[in-house]
């Protein structure tokens, strides 16, 4: 009977081993997605910020040559 429950013992070690190696799998694919949802969230404030500049400084021309300060 105490071999029986050895047996048990490290079928269940391997069993353990096997759901610490499978939720190691899934935090490292979860890090990964996380990194590329952050990396995605990144790009899309440049963009914003980037079309920003691009309408202010329209608008600041129209300003100036409204004024008569374009040379």
């Amino acid at each position: 009977m105490s071999a029986a429950r050895g047996g048990g013992r490290a079928s269940s070690s391997a069993v353990e081993e096997e759901l610490r190696a499978l939720m190691e799998k899934r935090r490292a694919k979860m890090m990964l997605s996380n990194r590329e949802s952050a990396r995605m969230r990144k790009q899309r404030h440049l963009d914003d910020l980037t079309a920003q500049v691009a309408h202010l400084h329209r608008e600041n021309v129209h300003v100036a040559t409204a004024l008569g300060l374009t040379t």
